[in-house]
C-alpha cells in the first residue's frame, strides 16, 4: 500500500500550456491556502 504522505508532482507536460500554467497557479494559491488554515487551527487550539 502507498504511503499516503508521499507527495508526488503533477505532471503538467501533457497539457497546453495556457492549461498548465491556469492550473499551476491554481495549485499554487490552494497550497497557500492550506498553509493558512493549518496555522489558524493552530493558532485556535493554542488559545484554548
Amino acid at each position: 500500500m502507498p504511503d499516503p504522505l508521499v507527495r508526488s508532482a503533477f505532471n503538467y507536460e501533457s497539457l497546453d500550456p495556457g492549461t498548465a500554467q491556469f492550473l499551476n497557479q491554481q495549485a499554487s494559491a490552494i497550497k497557500v491556502l492550506v498553509k493558512q488554515s493549518i496555522e489558524n487551527i493552530i493558532e485556535v487550539g493554542n488559545r484554548l
